[in-house]
């Protein structure tokens, strides 16, 4: 017999439907299922657990915040609302401002964030192949940066050929 989603999954699943724009911090979903208490490392784990093992819905993610390396926040991808809401949170929200004001201050940020989702929906609508397309893509530019930084491009080539490999199996298949 399958169990169904627990406190804290259904909780973050009401969350999403309730404001389908919306971005969260793990913070802020501890600070809806634990009203009144002090947030602790555990209930950050609980939430950190819960995001990790389900199946969010539609184009929903989570991503680590910018401006601390050990938060996450929860999003819609797609949506340029809640992205440049999760960019607001990952970014600016210590600054003394509020949203609008954000908003109005950063607009190239609106620019980023709708150029996310574009990208978000076009990865979304792809056929298979041009999935694994736009990741071998996504991993070329990392090889990049990696030389940057320091680190062995090696891990990612072997990612690439792996993915050449789904593809030109694809390709035979189709």
């Amino acid at each position: 017999m399958s169990r169904g989603p627990g406190r804290v999954q259904q909780t973050i699943t009401d969350l999403i439907a309730s404001d389908p724009h919306g971005a969260w911090t793990v913070r802020e979903i501890c600070e809806r299922l634990y009203p009144g208490w002090r947030v602790e490392k555990k209930h950050r784990v609980a939430v950190t657990r819960a995001l990790r093992r389900m199946k969010l819905p539609g184009t929903w993610g989570v991503r680590m915040l910018h401006r601390q390396g050990s938060e996450y926040y929860l999003y819609d991808k797609c949506d340029e609302e809640s992205t440049e809401h999760a960019d607001y949170l990952g970014y600016w929200k210590a600054a003394p401002m509020g949203f609008a004001a954000w908003k109005e201050r950063f607009p190239h940020r609106i620019d980023e964030a709708r150029k996310s989702c574009s990208e978000a929906r076009r990865y979304r609508d792809a056929s298979p192949i041009e999935k694994l397309e736009i990741e071998i893509a996504e991993l070329n530019t990392k090889i990049g940066f990696a030389g940057m930084a320091g680190i062995s491009p090696a891990p990612l080539r072997q990612q690439i050929a792996e993915l050449k490999e789904k593809k030109t199996e694809l390709q035979k298949a189709t």
